[in-house]
């Protein structure tokens, strides 16, 4: 997809939110060398940036070759010297390609700085368990004994349901006094 049909995408997108339109910063091409197919894959890539240009990282977008928006997060690196705005920055984001393919994404400027979405984030200690819920993930951490993620679930409504259904982790085992002594 050409440059201008990335742009053309997302200048779209841009005014049926109701949103001014983005400009151009850079082009970026994504190839998949090893031969296999990657299935959303994080992706983490340096980009540098014209000097005057970009002044707070919360006003950047990422697009796809159709100029739809890819959620990506950009963390600030370096700024020019003696000026205020961004030279460098990181951007991660999820990717699938096909295998040999390359992918094309755009980073674009935006006229506002985006804001986080406002979600609940909790983290309850109850004795030796830690458990955190973000709205969407929800998962427990032992204090003794300690394993990694002891269990977690996955809300894609971020209604904070949590139940069998959506468990994705499962404890690997109980603690010795819970087998014999409960």
């Amino acid at each position: 997809m050409s440059l201008a049909a990335v742009t053309a995408g997302f200048v779209l997108a841009s005014c049926v939110a109701g949103l001014a339109a983005p400009e151009l910063i850079v082009k970026l091409s994504i190839p998949e060398e090893a031969g296999r197919a990657r299935v959303q894959e994080p992706i983490t890539m340096g980009v540098p940036l014209p000097e005057g240009k970009v002044t707070d990282v919360r006003r950047l977008a990422l697009a796809d070759a159709e100029g739809k928006p890819i959620e990506c997060q950009f963390t600030e690196v370096a700024r020019w010297l003696g000026a205020e705005s961004v030279k460098w920055v990181h951007a991660t984001w999820m990717q699938s390609l096909a295998a040999g393919a390359t992918g094309e994404v755009a980073v674009m400027l935006l006229d506002e700085t985006r804001t986080a979405p406002q979600g609940s984030l909790s983290a309850v200690t109850d004795g030796e368990t830690v458990t955190v819920q973000t709205g969407f993930v929800k998962f427990t951490v032992r204090g003794a004994g300690f394993d990694g993620v002891s269990a977690a679930w996955f809300d894609a409504t971020g209604a904070n349901k949590f139940d069998d259904a959506n468990q994705v982790v499962k404890p690997k085992f109980q603690p010795f006094e819970a087998l014999f002594f409960a």
